[in-house]
């Protein structure tokens, strides 16, 4: 179990520069509530670190994954793809960092002039992003796909880091994978198109082997980074979740906490990725 694992078990409740692009201002200027995103809280239950040298670690470890996804969805022709703005982040089982790597990773985005992240909690049994940012019992997924009058611009919230919006998860309910097959999540894919041209959708899934969440999610982007955790990962158990992640999306293969820092791996392609991950 990772130490942000461990620690997030605490938190829960009992029970380049890119092209800057124009915003259509109608749809994004309507009030909306805002929430801190609690920093020390962060470095607290180990998402972010105290020691500067690892800050510095740690920002180009996550620069070196930024980057290409921003490629992927802004630069120049020859890079982008389909839906390269829509990225999921997902691993193969529990407890690869996945959370962390989703976190960290929206973050680094936001730093990026010129764009910017919407980060959707899609992990609705865990809530663990929604945690972090303390975001639980906050209206958010879950509301918007059971309510189809319902508009994302009522469950998005803002926070105190520029460039940074969040999604919560919402309540939990049953048939969450139905409910995101379902018109809810188009409906929000298209408002995002419309309300933020030039940032990042990134969506925190379920590992792919544990809930079945991630295979439907896969199908409506462009991007996929999966987590490898090092040195605890059977290579058979990642070629086994890679193998039920649908065809479309770039599979992007990051492996993390590694002895030398949180992340030494990025890959374009998963068949490239070592015997050596477990």
């Amino acid at each position: 179990m990772s130490i942000v694992d461990k620690n997030i078990r605490r938190l829960r409740p009992p029970g380049g520069e890119w092209p800057v692009q124009n915003r259509d201002s109608a749809a994004v200027t309507q009030a909306r509530e805002s929430i801190t995103i609690d920093l020390e809280n962060l470095r607290r239950y180990g998402v972010l670190p105290y020691d500067e040298l690892e800050v510095r670690r740690r920002e180009e470890d996550f620069r070196r994954i930024k980057w290409p996804v921003l490629a992927a969805a802004f630069g120049a022709e020859a890079e982008q793809i389909p839906d390269g703005d829509l990225v999921l982040v997902t691993s193969s089982v529990p407890e690869e960092g996945k959370t962390f790597t989703t976190l960290n990773l929206a973050l680094s985005i936001a730093h990026e002039q010129g764009s910017g992240v919407l980060l959707v909690d899609g992990d609705i049994e865990r809530c663990q992003l929604s945690m972090l940012c303390g975001a639980v019992g906050r209206p958010g997924l879950t509301d918007l796909l059971r309510n189809p009058e319902m508009s994302p611009s009522q469950v998005v919230v803002d926070t105190n880091i520029p460039r940074f919006s969040l999604l919560p998860s919402g309540e939990r309910i049953p048939n969450g994978p139905e409910a995101l097959a379902g018109p809810g999540f188009a409906r929000l894919v298209s408002w995002f198109l419309e309300a933020y041209p030039g940032r990042i959708l990134l969506i925190d899934s379920p590992p792919v082997l544990a809930r079945t969440e991630a295979q439907v999610l896969a199908r409506g982007v462009g991007q996929v980074v999966f987590v490898i955790r090092a040195d605890h990962t059977l290579r058979g158990t990642v070629q086994d979740a890679l193998a039920q992640v649908p065809g479309g999306p770039l599979v992007r293969c990051i492996i993390n906490q590694t002895r030398r820092s949180s992340l030494v791996g990025y890959y374009g392609e998963y068949a490239n990725y070592g015997d050596d991950v477990g």
